[in-house]
This record gives structure tokens, sequence and C-alpha cells, in this order.
């Protein structure tokens, strides 16, 4: 039961395909607001970014001439380009974001619109876990615009367990991405991997079960199992009893992508450890 995931491009390939056939209506004319797009780091991704056509008919009439990105880094402003297609790329400044955040190749990256042309960004590595950064101090965030509105306040505190990992200024690696496959559909014992490293960085190897939180709100309670492993470093987990529930109850299937972010208010209140599940469905 290694772990084993998908190759970037293979995740990458779902994803955009799903974005690309979003449907272009809007709510009374407005912006969409918290909505979603992946782009995976391609050759000549250094000093522009296109956005997906289809999110760029989402934001039909915008006449922003600049986005704001923002990552647990701090926040960044960016020039918007525009083709004959009327298609939107991020251009100046990209490339001071791209250089903050040591964007390579195969890096990749979801960011969520949050109206006005404000994005927040999460940003992945080839291992399919997000990239550890610092929290930056409010004092060291630079407002340039009443748009940016982060991290006011945040204290140095010592990291002493799961429990204390919402509050610290410790890099965390808080999402992990992977490909739904057969072994985590299979009719006897199916489970689902959890990456080593996102069990280390959040402290959770003491956890027995852990709460899914899938897109309807509804939560499902997954038991978690981890074994020796004397060729290895770091003890792999994996979730069983109770993952088939959640499993069946979202439909999925072999190709689907899921998006597991742990749900920070949880840990702070030390109650049931949860993870809020994001699916993009395998295109037909």
């Amino acid at each position: 039961k290694g772990l084993k995931f998908y190759s970037v491009i293979e995740v990458t390939k779902s994803i955009i395909h799903q974005t690309e056939n979003m449907s272009s209506s809007r709510l009374d004319g407005k912006l969409p607001i918290s909505r979603h797009f992946f782009k995976v780091m391609m050759p000549g991704f250094l000093t522009k970014l296109c956005i997906p056509p289809a999110f760029c008919r989402q934001l039909d009439g915008v006449k922003s001439e600049a986005a704001v990105l923002t990552s647990r880094k701090g926040s960044w402003h960016v020039k918007i380009g525009k083709c004959d297609k009327g298609y939107i790329y991020f251009k100046e400044g990209w490339d001071n974001f791209v250089q903050q955040h040591g964007l390579n190749l195969g890096d990749f990256a979801v960011f969520e619109h949050k109206g006005d042309m404000h994005f927040h960004v999460y940003v992945f590595d080839p291992t399919t876990c997000e990239k550890e950064f610092p929290l930056k101090l409010a004092h060291q965030i630079k407002r340039e615009s009443s748009v940016v509105n982060i991290h006011e306040h945040v204290k140095h505190i010592k990291r002493e367990g799961p429990f204390q990992a919402a509050t610290s200024n410790s890099p965390v690696t808080t999402h992990f991405i992977t490909t739904i496959k057969a072994c985590n559909g299979k009719p006897n014992s199916p489970y689902m991997n959890i990456p080593a490293e996102f069990i280390k960085s959040n402290d959770l190897s003491q956890l027995s079960s852990i709460s899914l939180r899938d897109p309807s709100g509804k939560l499902w309670t997954v038991e978690l199992r981890s074994w020796k492993c004397s060729s290895r470093n770091y003890r792999p987990t994996c979730m069983e009893n109770g993952w088939n529930e959640f499993y069946e109850s979202n439909n999925l299937k072999e190709g689907d992508i899921c998006m597991f972010e742990l749900n920070r208010t949880s840990i702070r209140c030390k109650s049931t450890v949860v993870m809020d599940v994001r699916i993009y469905p395998q295109p037909i």
C-alpha cells in the first residue's frame, strides 16, 4: 500500500478539462465569487500565465487592469493583459510572484477567485502536496489596496502538536491532491493513502480517525491505519474503515481527482480533525 500518485500532467489534464467546460452563466451579471481554476507551470510560465478560456468568459466585462494574488506568503499586484480573443493573462508582476514562491516547471497552483479580481493561490509541488512557506507577519505585508485584508495579527508560538499547528508560524502542508485509483474503490478493503509529508507536517501520526467533509457539507468519519516500514523512515498511513461509504456516497470513480484540505478551525477547537474534500470528476 505504498504511496502512488498519478503524474502532475495527468492530474492537470483532468482538472483543466473540467475547467474548460464550466458553464459561462453568471448570476445577476455579477462577477463569480469563490470560483477556481487550476494551472500547471509549463514552459513560458516565468513571464506570463494565461487564465483558462472558460474562466475568462466568467469574467466577461471586467474592466480592471490588475489582479491581486494572495498566498500564505503575502499579496502581490499583477497587471492583466488581454489577447485578441479577449482571453486574460497575468503579466507584469507575475514574474515577482513566481520568484517569491520558487515556482518551477511541474509545479502547479489552484486559484480561488474571491471577487473583483482578487485570487487566493494555493501552490503545489510535483509530489501533489502544498509547497511549504512560512506565514508572513502583518507588519511585513505591504498593503497597496483596500482589497487586500489578510493576516492582521500573526503571533509566534511554540508548535506542540496537531492542535497547535493551526496557529503556528511553522510552514505546514495543509493540502494534498490525488487521483482516484482502482485500489480506492475495490470491492474488498478499499483504502486511500495519505502522503507522509502531510501527516508529518501536521503532526497527525497519533490520530486513529479523521472526518471528511464532502462538497455537500456532510461529515464522514474514517479510521486511519499506519504501519511500520523498515525500509523507510516514516510510517505509511491510509484511510480504511469508513472510506468506502464516503467513496460510494460521492459517486467517486477511477480517474476522478480529490483535493483534501485540512480544516484549521477543527484543529483549533480541539474537536475531531476535519478535512474538506473538493472533487473534480474525470472528464467523459
